[in-house]
Parts: structure tokens; C-alpha cells; sequence
């Protein structure tokens, strides 16, 4: 249709398209579906495979936000259930700045075939050649062939822009991402998979102002579930969330529902939205295979970790509830918001206690555990976002001269707890950890307090 538009509608049409990917997106592109689901939520082969690129509402707010963090400078972390067209989208915005704007982008994943390999549709490439040969002639740069993979402005994994110089790179992670390039965006595709993620993602930073880090979780502490923290907490980067009760298919018939016992989501109490698809997938599934490709949270999807619901299950046949408490001038004050809980009342004897500091900007929280070192059991626990490394040192110094009189601390030195050992010198406690070395020709105690994360 758009083929035999006058030059008049092609000029406007251009200045639509160059405003808008969205707008580009919906009337120039299509796309290749491979499944459908029907009204029963189950889902079956496409019959048709090649279709008009319809975007979804939470496809054209997705590429709009984008587009405006690539303008800006601006990192984005996208968090998605599976198929959701998440990759389509973040390869068409790089077609769209080569045809539009001339920009630089550089497609990542995890191998080189995920990248370009020729006949593959979940390879990135073929998803670049796919749009560029849906697009009318007019607005394309050279006649198809020359942008065909192996004409002249197109090789395995880079495409040029035969006049502005734009093109649209690819790479196999590593830990020197784009080194000596520039490029006005990045995708990390799959970036929780990455084997060195972190050193990607940093050095990406010295190439483009903009990273873009797609994937669905795999579990805690990868990179991208740190990044979809900071995202919730602070902003930055952006995030962009694309989860299956936003699928126009998979969202018929929605409603939200309680999860009382965690078997569906893993929380017990949680929220979540039910639909006749999420019925099948509830079938089919495992816990972890739902927390992480369905409800797109790294919650579950962590094999060392217990689900909630097993630990409520635990709780309930074997839990003592505690005591909340505050520590007030020496005594323990009860109070049903206390952050301090207590089993028991602390007696005289040995107690070790462990401390994860934060640094009390309400982003992160410190946590400390106090253990009898004799039994093995908890006796206290007390968690809080907003205090201070200096004032978590004065109140457990002062909780161990009254209520554990023998306790022994150790902190994680990484990060807040750098400044503890000083912190707790200006209390004047002493009692801290210290951990040994032992080996061929060196033992004993090392003149380092707490321990690091990576030991």
C-alpha cells in the first residue's frame, strides 16, 4: 500500500516515521509469529507465520521510552515474561535509528550464533534483515540486494548505511565490549545468561552512553537482578517492564487473585494476575520455570534458595514467632514495629553476631543475626534501610554490652562495612572477628577484620 504513495504522502510519511518508531513499527514492518494462543488460553502453531507488525499498547510505550533514553543518554533494564516480543522490538529500534537518525548499535549476546546465523529466527541479525525487507523501496537507502547478507553494505554481523555511515554492529559477550568504538546504544541480549556480565556491562560504558540490558531473570545476584533493584529503588537505569498480563492473547479473561499459599507465584499472600493461559502454564510448569519466564522474578527462580512457601510450611510445624523490640537506653523496649526480634531472653553465655551493612540511604537494608554459639540458634535478629554503618556499630556495640555480653561481631567489609572497623574502635568494642590464614609456611590469625563476599 504504502508502495504507491505521491510524493507528497512519502514526505509526510518520512516525517511521521522519523518522529515515531512506533508509527514506523505499525505501518511498515511485519513480523514472524511462530505460536498463537487461543480463547482457552492454549497456545498452537501459527498458521500464518508472517504477519503485519501490530504493536501491542505496552509494545508502543516500550519503544517510545526507548527512544527517549537513547536520546538522553539514559540506561534502561527491560524486564519481560517470555514472548513478548521484547528482542523484535529493541532490534527494530536499532533499524530505525540506521534508516532514521544514523545511529551506532551494537547487538550482544551470549554466542556468535545468537548474534548472526543465517536461517535462525532467534538470532538477532535475522530479525534486522527480516524488517529491512519488509520496508517500501522508497524508503530505502540502495536496492534491496546490496542490503541483503552478503551484498556490499551487508556482512556477517555488521549492516552499513551505504550514505550516513550509520550501521548496526553485533558481538559475542566478552569483557571488552565495543573497545575502541562508539556506538549510541547497546543490547545485551539475555543479560542475566552472560558469564561476565559485570565486566561487560562496565565496559560497555566507556562505548555509548546508553546500555540496554533485556532478559528474563535466572536467579539472585546476576548482574541484571542487581539492575532491576537499583531500577525499583532509584530509577536509574530506566526500567521497562513487559509481562505477560499486558500479551493481548494471553490477558483475556485476567483477573487478580491472592496467592494464599504461595503455590502459584511462591509468595505466600502475594498478588497475581489470573488468565485461562497462566491456567495451561500452571500445568505445565515447574515453580522456577514460572518465576522466571512467566512472572519475570528472580523470587524462585534461584535453585540454593527456599521458596516462600516451603518455608511457611516450615514455619508453621516448627517456628517460634519472636518478639519485637527496640533497644532504648540499655533495655529492650517491646513495640510491635520494634526492628529488633527476639527469641527468648538473652542469657549470659557465647554468642556470635553477623552483620550485612548497608549504607542507610533506604535502597539496601543492614541486617544483623545473633547466633548462640553453643546451640546454633538464632536468639535475635534486627534489619533496617535507614541507619547508618556509624550508627549500626553504636547500637550492636551497645546491645552486646548489655543483653550479649559475650559476643563476638563480624561484618562483610565490602562496600559500607570499609568504615565499621573505625566505627566500632570510637565505641571502644573490641570484641570483633578477625579471620586465619592457614598454609605451608604462614598460619594463624591476619591483621584484617570481617571477611569479603567473594570468600
Amino acid at each position: 500500500m504504502l508502495d504507491g504513495a505521491s510524493e507528497s504522502e512519502r514526505r509526510d510519511l518520512y516525517a511521521l516515521f522519523r518522529s515515531d518508531p512506533a508509527a514506523w513499527l505499525a505501518l511498515t514492518c511485519w513480523t514472524y509469529r511462530v505460536k498463537v494462543t487461543g480463547e482457552d488460553g492454549r497456545e498452537r502453531p501459527a498458521e500464518v507465520r508472517d504477519v503485519p507488525f501490530v504493536p501491542w499498547p505496552v509494545q508502543i510505550g516500550a519503544i517510545r521510552r526507548m527512544a527517549s533514553c537513547v536520546r538522553d543518554g539514559r540506561d534502561i533494564v527491560i524486564r519481560k515474561s517470555r514472548d513478548m516480543g521484547a528482542s523484535w522490538l529493541v532490534v527494530g529500534l536499532g533499524v530505525w535509528g540506521w534508516m532514521f537518525h544514523g545511529w551506532q548499535s551494537l547487538l550482544v549476546s551470549r554466542v556468535e550464533d545468537n548474534v548472526d546465523r543465517t536461517g535462525d529466527p532467534d538470532s538477532l541479525f535475522w530479525k534486522v534483515d527480516y524488517l529491512l525487507g519488509t520496508q517500501p523501496h522508497w524508503l530505502m537507502p540502495v536496492k534491496a540486494d546490496a542490503l541483503r547478507k552478503g551484498g556490499s553494505f551487508r556482512q556477517h554481523m555488521v549492516l552499513r548505511h551505504p550514505t550516513s555511515g550509520a550501521t548496526i554492529a553485533g558481538q559475542a559477550s566478552g569483557a571488552h565490549i565495543g573497545r575502541g568504538g562508539r556506538r549510541t546504544f547497546v543490547l545485551f541480549d539475555e543479560f542475566a545468561a552472560l558469564e561476565d556480565d559485570d565486566a561487560a556491562w562496565r565496559s560497555a560504558s566507556d562505548t555509548t552512553s546508553c546500555r540496554i540490558a533485556l532478559s528474563t531473570p535466572i536467579g539472585y545476584g546476576t548482574r541484571y537482578d542487581k539492575l532491576v533493584n537499583e531500577a525499583r529503588g532509584t530509577g536509574n537505569p530506566e526500567l521497562i517492564e513487559m509481562l505477560y498480563w499486558q500479551h493481548p492473547e494471553k490477558s483475556k479473561g485476567a483477573e487478580t487473585r491472592v496467592d494464599r499459599d504461595g503455590t502459584v507465584t511462591g509468595l505466600v499472600g502475594g498478588t497475581y494476575v489470573w488468565t485461562p493461559w497462566l491456567s495451561d502454564q500452571l500445568r505445565k510448569r515447574d515453580k522456577v520455570d514460572l518465576a522466571q519466564n512467566v512472572f519475570a522474578e528472580a523470587m524462585g527462580a534461584g535453585a540454593s534458595f527456599f521458596p516462600s512457601v516451603a518455608v511457611t510450611a516450615h514455619r508453621r510445624e516448627w517456628g517460634r514467632e519472636p518478639r519485637r523490640a527496640n533497644w532504648v537506653k540499655g533495655r529492650w523496649v517491646d513495640s510491635p514495629t520494634g526492628r529488633w526480634r527476639l527469641w527468648g531472653d538473652p542469657e549470659r553465655g557465647s554468642y556470635s553476631v553477623g552483620m550485612d551493612p548497608a549504607y542507610g540511604t533506604g535502597n539496601h537494608a543492614s541486617a544483623v543475626a545473633v547466633l548462640d554459639a553453643n546451640t546454633k540458634q538464632m536468639v535475635a535478629m534486627m534489619v533496617d534501610a535507614n541507619i547508618t554503618p556509624a550508627d549500626l556499630a553504636a547500637e550492636v556495640a551497645d546491645v552486646c554490652r548489655g543483653s550479649f555480653r559475650e559476643a563476638v561481631v563480624a561484618w562483610e567489609v565490602n562496600g559500607p562495612g570499609q568504615s565499621l572497623q573505625r566505627d566500632f574502635e570510637a565505641q571502644r568494642f573490641h570484641r570483633v572477628w578477625k579471620p586465619r590464614k592457614e598454609g605451608k609456611s604462614t598460619h594463624g590469625i591476619i591483621d584484617r577484620i570481617g571477611w569479603v563476599s567473594s570468600e
